[in-house]
């Protein structure tokens, strides 16, 4: 049966005292304001106008961040009683079943909520009818953020989001956007509840999460930049790591995270006789492969491809046909976002989760795409064959072939 949770790091008791502490603060706006149009009504024939809209929307505040929750302190009672109807035997599958299905439920429910929430904040929605292929091209009617609730008023303190959300003009009612903003954030956080403890779960759930998150990079940060010099983008860009560091060295300390490999890939594959190579390395090339493949399809044999193709070479002509050439290059960002996620996690159980993990291939991937030529992904991909067979060789051989003709000391 149900059992409650108690996290064992110390980030992990942090996450959970946040979260009963907004649930706590949620009920307790609810009864407050609740208590007091009811003392306006019976006792003084008013009552607050907003009252009734705003206890609303903290309710479903409420009920879906306490999903998320609930799931966190296995409070499932449901799936629970399920699972202990079978036999032992079968049970450890079955709840491998069940924690496949709400993983599923949880992803259809975020595109549903995200589709639902998008265009009220002025973001694209998802293609695709039952899983996301991609992100729909902004159309003037997708630009949605100037809707307003009913009765909410605008609270002052929300005035800097006009000129990003609304060029400029003054809202007089709260923007849907805002309590709106509750559906795909509480499905994302139901969606990691399952991802604790599990780097499978934790890889799938984290990369259209940083996808978003470089969606948003690219739209507040990068954009304003595009006309300005090469040095402002560098002095961004760069600026925005520090701070990304800043902010994980507040959150996690100095010391680096270990990784735990899941029991499959943490061991050895004989690929032939007396050549072993170890199972996770084996997973790296096959992603490396995959991300390769998707990419050369999504390129050279979709319109997306297509388009992004031609608003490299000349971004004025394809924005002059109707295409929003902003939201396509946001799209490949999000791409870009997402991919980096993708080789961080790869890479961390091999090193580990720290500050400036990624620094050390910067250089590297500079000299990949000065090789391979930029634009060409065929030249890239055989650049990064190559620069990574002579980093490898190099490092295994090169003290050796010294050897043969320096001093042991000097090689």
């Amino acid at each position: 049966m149900s059992h409650s949770h108690k996290p064992s790091t110390k980030l992990g008791q942090i996450i959970n005292e946040v979260e009963e502490s907004i649930i706590a603060i949620l009920l307790g706006l609810m009864t407050l304001i609740t208590f007091v149009n009811v003392v306006l009504r019976y006792g003084f024939n008013t009552g607050i106008i907003w009252g009734l809209e705003s206890v609303s929307f903290l309710f479903a505040w409420l009920v879906l961040f306490g999903v998320s929750y609930g799931f966190k302190v296995r409070a499932h009672l449901g799936v629970d009683a399920l699972i202990n109807v079978i036999s032992k035997k079968k049970r450890k599958s079955m709840a491998m079943i069940t924690a496949f299905v709400c993983i599923l439920y949880a992803f259809l429910l975020l595109k549903g909520s995200w589709d639902y929430w998008a265009n009220f904040a002025n973001l694209p929605q998802t293609t695709g009818r039952w899983f996301p292929t991609g992100f729909e091209e902004m159309k003037r009617t997708s630009y949605r953020a100037w809707y307003e609730v009913i009765d909410v008023p605008f609270p002052e303190f929300l005035r800097w989001i006009e000129p990003l959300m609304n060029e400029g003009e003054r809202y007089e009612k709260l923007p849907r956007f805002v309590p709106y903003a509750i559906l795909p954030f509480g499905f994302i956080c139901a969606s990691l509840t399952f991802a604790l403890g599990n780097f499978v779960y934790a890889l799938l759930i984290s990369l259209p999460i940083l996808a978003v998150i470089g969606y948003g990079f690219e739209r507040l940060i990068a954009r304003p930049l595009y006309e300005r010099d090469h040095l402002d983008h560098v002095l961004g860009t760069f600026g925005t790591i520090l701070v990304i560091d800043t902010l994980a060295h507040m959150i996690w300390g100095p010391a680096g995270i270990a990784i735990p490999l899941p029991a499959a890939l943490d061991g050895q594959t004989q690929l032939a006789p007396g050549i072993v190579v170890p199972t996770f390395r084996l997973a790296i090339i096959t992603a490396g492969l995959i991300a390769a493949a998707g990419l050369y399809w999504l390129v050279n044999h979709t319109r997306t491809g297509m388009l992004i193709r031609a608003g490299a070479s000349n971004r004025t002509m394809v924005t002059a046909l109707g295409v929003d050439i902003q939201a396509l290059f946001s799209f490949v960002f999000a791409i870009g976002a997402a991919l980096a996620g993708l080789a961080g996690m790869l890479i961390a159980p091999i090193t580990e989760a720290s500050l400036g993990m990624g620094n050390n291939i910067i250089i590297t991937a500079f000299v990949v795409i000065i090789v391979g030529g930029i634009g060409s992904m065929k030249g890239a991909f055989l650049a990064a064959l190559l620069i990574g067979m002579i980093d490898t060789l190099g490092r295994a051989f090169l003290d050796d072939i010294f050897k043969l003709f320096m001093s042991s000391s000097a090689a």
